[in-house]
């Protein structure tokens, strides 16, 4: 749902199948907006937010998922700690 969203309203967007590969687009390029599924596998969203970081990107970041809300609100603070903005 949320690409067609993206692609209707001519987003440009980016989705990373693994880690590797999304340190290989930070390399040169860099978000505005992240959404970050927390419960998605096999990639770990905070390690996620971490290599984000690392490249000195900073996006505004939607985390979403249907984890308990403790862990929700842990990533809130981790992406917060590494100084992105949490949207929702």
């Amino acid at each position: 749902m949320l690409r067609k969203v993206a692609d209707q309203l001519g987003c440009d967007r980016i989705e990373a199948e693994s880690l590797e590969s999304l340190g290989d687009t930070l390399a040169v390029r860099r978000p505005t907006i992240a959404l970050l599924a927390i419960d998605q596998a096999p990639t770990d969203g905070l390690a996620v937010l971490q290599l984000l970081a690392q490249h000195g990107a900073r996006p505004a970041t939607l985390l979403v998922g249907s984890v308990q809300p403790r862990v929700l609100a842990s990533a809130k603070r981790a992406a917060e700690a590494l100084g992105m903005t949490v949207i929702g």
